[in-house]
């Protein structure tokens, strides 16, 4: 038997490791090529947006446009057009306009760049529009409206404040349970409170336990270093009779922890 043939006959994917050896090799050249096109797409698409709107080289005047004057703008003289030739032969030559604006509206406004273009038009403009045509060039004057879509940012704005209020009230990865206050005050002189958060319109108070305490609390539903926090809530006679019983437990040394008062 020939050497290549008894190798092979030992590789068999009939084996159950060596199946899941190719398949894993495969799965990760798969992933490799996916990621790779992923990336070169995306370079190819930045490349071509940098150059389809700023172009490979432009011309601008020596007074450009600022704060204190307006450009006086180029004109694409026969001179100009033989130096580019000459210096780029083949280029495509066309004249452009960019001025900085502001749109106002009577709630708002935004500082925006207008650009013109030659009536040959921009195709890699033309292709970037989101909504709306470009103007039929070949048909000049009235009849050719070009429309346009802008998403408003405050929409975004409010998503994200209603997502963080819902993260606030709905999801604050702690469990609690309603005790009486004599179960309150054992909790705490028992040494098991980190903290107390007293609600002064409702008389209520809140006590923070720590591990060892919330495992005796939530037998079943809290696990130690899990990061959730245990609290117990009662109601309490007083904030008054309350801080009373806190400066007691600070003079015993059961609780050095912190008192909020909301």
């Amino acid at each position: 038997m020939k050497l290549e043939l008894a190798m092979a006959s030992r590789l068999s994917l009939k084996a159950p490791g060596i199946s899941v050896a190719v398949a894993g090799i495969a799965l990760s050249v798969a992933v490799m090529i996916v990621s790779l096109a992923i990336v070169s797409g995306f370079k190819r698409q930045i490349r071509e947006k940098v150059t389809g709107f700023e172009h490979e080289i432009s011309v601008f005047p020596l007074d450009s446009y600022g704060a204190e004057h307006t450009s006086s703008g180029i004109r694409l003289t026969p001179e100009l057009v033989a130096d580019i030739e000459s210096a780029i032969p083949g280029a495509e030559i066309s004249l452009g306009l960019r001025q900085p604006a502001i749109l106002k509206t009577d709630s708002d406004f935004e500082g925006v760049v207008m650009m013109g273009v030659d009536k040959n038009g921009n195709d890699f403009i033309d292709n970037q529009l989101i909504q709306g045509s470009a103007p039929d060039w070949a048909s000049p004057g009235e009849g050719n409206p070009v429309s346009y879509t802008r998403f408003s940012m405050y929409w975004m704005y409010a998503i994200i404040i209603i997502c963080l209020v819902g993260l606030l009230y709905f999801d604050d990865n702690s469990m609690s349970k309603e005790v009486s206050y004599t179960e309150f005050e054992n909790y705490v002189s028992g040494g098991g409170v980190t903290k107390i958060v007293v609600e002064r319109g409702s008389s209520e108070a809140e006590a923070f336990l720590n591990d060892s305490l919330a495992a005796k609390v939530f037998p079943k539903a809290y696990e130690k270093g899990s990061g959730v926090k245990a609290i117990v809530v009662s109601k309490i006679p007083s904030a008054d009779r309350l801080q009373d019983k806190v400066d007691e437990w600070n003079q015993t040394g059961v609780f050095k922890g912190e008192v909020q008062y909301r």
